[in-house]
């Protein structure tokens, strides 16, 4: 295992095959509902602490983890203050994508149908937004939008057709459980439909 403390608030793990082996968890295994998964990563922030300083036992935080090519994985943990979460702390596209400053808030939102997700794609295509955006689907038939916001009431009419997430786990979610749609400009490219 190596760590590296990138910020105050950001850290990064780097674990290899045998170390996953150790834990008895894979990338693809990794699950936050399952309670073994959450004594694993207690444990490694445990470790984390004591190596670095950064204790995330006090805070919010938000897991982002990637598979290497050897077996192994990378985890970045990001400490998250306050109630909502910074575009920089919530992945936009789900790959690690994160903001250019601190003054945009990327705002996920779930659809029960494809139409819904549409109609909000062509309601803000036809207000001229132009923040980043990306869509999904997962197994069970639902839509995901990912749209980058610069004020509060940018988005407010999109909880007319869907459900607002403000989880921080919400991208380990997509990531984990959802097909790309459209990674670029889903509003522009979906609204025309």
């Amino acid at each position: 295992m190596e760590l590296f403390l990138i910020s105050d608030n950001k850290v990064k793990i780097s674990l290899t095959k045998a170390d996953l082996d150790s834990y008895s968890i894979t990338c693809d295994s990794i699950d936050y509902d399952n309670t073994e998964t959450r004594r694993v990563f207690w444990t490694l922030l445990d470790e984390v602490n004591k190596k670095t300083g950064f204790d995330a036992a006090k805070s919010r935080v938000f897991i982002q983890i990637y598979p290497d090519k050897t077996g192994g994985c990378e985890i970045y943990v990001s400490r998250i203050k306050g109630d909502t979460v910074s575009r920089s702390a919530l992945s936009l596209a789900v790959n690690g994508e994160t903001a250019d400053n601190g003054t945009r808030q990327c705002e996920v939102f779930s659809f029960d149908n494809v139409e819904d997700m549409l109609s909000v794609c062509r309601r803000l295509m036809n207000t001229g937004y132009s923040g980043k955006s990306a869509a999904y689907t997962d197994e069970n038939g639902r839509f995901y939008l990912t749209a980058e916001s610069g004020c509060e009431s940018e988005l407010y009419f999109i909880t007319e057709y869907g459900i607002r997430h403000t989880s921080p786990t919400i991208p380990l979610y997509i990531k984990e459980h959802c097909r790309e749609i459209c990674l670029s400009d889903a509003v522009g490219q979906l609204g025309r439909l």
